[in-house]
């Protein structure tokens, strides 16, 4: 009896904590708050809400290896940006390692899962700033970010495809050129392990990035830098796990490497490519070449540049710059950090334009629209910005390079077991000009949600946007995974009423 009335008192105080999380809907003009405002989506909800409750309940979750988010007993509110609200499951993970930690104890990092629908995940972090999170629903991508720095019981809540960067970016890579053919009719079914490889990250900072994220004279500059790289990292590391099995960790001395005087600092700011050999030299005199697995720096230049395959390679696995005019948001973290860190994993560039492209893996049309294309960046384009996964040319580069995991640290089971996929056939006769099904059949032993994304194959160069009478190369474009195991083509809004999609083009030839 006692265990009963001490399992009913647990659940009336989770009850209780869940109830008393209010998201109250602010109207901005009425808002009189000081502080820098750091992200201006064109369309979003701005909320208030108690910064201490979402902290206690955050404090409260378990460790991801003691838990599923799922079962864990930490539950979060957290609005949409229609201003309606769910409740997740929340995990915490560490992303930091020990010493890092227990330095920035106040800074963490979680993951969550609706409890009404498992299809929407969330990644969380609480820095500085209070809890930062985005929520992974289907064709639907929303950002809880704070509102203005120094107050962090206000919250700015807005979905991705309202918030676009319009800055320009350079990516400088020097790309492989391998001879990289495939034949469709000896394609196989490829399952990954489940596993997580974890890779020590050492992350620079140049004094021009440290000062634009220094703000609160209250607070130490590390923390706030620790803070922005923390959140940059976190988010790069939810795709990262998902689409590579790999998670990034912070080394337990990073803070010795960021730097705050621009007159001192080891790294040229405005350049890229002279950054790639600094930080290469510098990471090794500070951290020392056999501490770290892989290093980048973060600057507000330069663009983007990297070594291809280089992690776990001692001569150059520092070699990663990304460099922005305003490194923060999800255009940084994904378009950008991601992208240049894909670089370092050995993934190439997937656009069919001519600007940088790459003969054996520009799978996509136009601009591309998965992490390493460069969508708003070359036209013609295909969207603005980047959808936050890799394309399956991306996947199968990385996967395929036995370098990239030959350092890993650890490797973490968490007792998951894969999916399996089949397909009724693995090549079909279609006639030209006629829309048509494709439909794969997946389970999970596990009962997990499984996704589905189907993606061309066919690297030929070809005319942008792709036109009905192309030969070869990509004719349609990636879009990113459904529950829906079954895709038309071109798709089926656009059958129904006649449309002829730009990024959808059924040959005719």
């Amino acid at each position: 009896m006692n265990r009963v009335l001490g399992l009913l008192s647990i659940l009336l105080m989770l009850s209780s904590i869940v109830s008393a999380q209010s998201w109250t809907s602010k109207s901005e003009s009425k808002l009189n708050l000081s502080g820098i405002q750091d992200f201006l989506p064109n369309k979003s909800v701005v909320a208030k809400v108690s910064d201490i409750d979402i902290k206690n309940i955050l404090w409260s979750a378990p460790y991801e290896y003691q838990s599923r988010a799922i079962d864990s007993p930490a539950r979060l509110r957290m609005m949409m940006a229609d201003g309606t609200s769910l409740i997740f499951g929340i995990v915490r993970y560490d992303m930091q390692e020990p010493l890092l930690a227990a330095r920035f104890n106040n800074i963490r990092t979680f993951k969550g899962i609706c409890l009404s629908d498992k299809k929407i995940r969330a990644r969380l972090d609480y820095t500085v700033h209070g809890m930062r999170a985005v929520i992974n629903a289907p064709n639907q991508h929303i950002y809880i970010e704070h509102y203005k720095r120094g107050n962090k019981d206000y919250k700015i809540i807005y979905d991705r495809k309202d918030y676009i960067s319009h800055e320009v970016f350079t990516c400088g890579v020097t790309e492989q050129k391998i001879d990289y053919s495939r034949d469709p009719q000896q394609a196989d079914v490829r399952q990954g392990t489940c596993e997580f490889n974890t890779l020590r990250l050492a992350n620079a900072t140049t004094a021009e990035y440290s000062d634009f994220h220094i703000s609160d004279a209250s607070i130490p500059d590390e923390e706030e830098v620790h803070s922005a790289v923390v959140t940059t990292i976190n988010r790069v590391n939810e795709v990262y796990e998902q689409d590579f099995g790999v998670r990034m960790v912070l080394i337990d001395n990073n803070e010795e490497i960021y730097y705050y005087d621009s007159a001192t600092d080891p790294y040229t700011n405005g350049s890229g490519g002279t950054m790639l050999s600094e930080n290469q030299e510098n990471l090794d005199d500070v951290i020392g070449n056999d501490n770290y697995d892989i290093g980048h720096v973060f600057s507000t230049g330069g663009g983007g540049v990297a070594y291809l395959s280089s992690v776990c390679n001692d001569n150059n696995k520092a070699g990663g710059v990304t460099g922005q005019n305003s490194p923060i948001g999800d255009p940084f973290d994904i378009d950008y950090v991601a992208h240049e860190m894909g670089h370092q994993m050995g993934a190439n560039h997937t656009q069919n334009n001519p600007c940088n492209s790459v003969s054996a893996t520009r799978m996509e049309p136009g601009s591309a629209s998965t992490i390493m294309g460069y969508a708003g960046i070359c036209a013609p384009n295909v969207q603005s910005n980047s959808d936050p996964y890799f394309h399956a040319i991306s996947v199968e580069e990385v996967m395929n390079d036995a370098s990239v995991f030959s350092c890993a640290e650890e490797i973490i089971d968490f007792g998951n077991t894969s999916p399996e996929v089949t397909l009724d056939a693995t090549t079909y006769d279609i006639p030209k000009s006629t829309t048509f099904i494709l439909e794969a059949n997946g389970s999970d032993p596990d009962s997990d949600e499984i996704t589905y994304c189907w993606e061309q194959m066919d690297n030929q160069s070809a005319t942008m946007p792709p036109a009905s009478t192309n030969t070869g190369g990509p004719a349609f474009r990636t879009f990113e995974p459904v529950s829906d195991a079954m895709r038309y083509f071109p798709s089926l809004p656009d059958i129904i009423n006649g449309n002829n999609p730009t990024w959808e083009v059924l040959p005719s030839v």
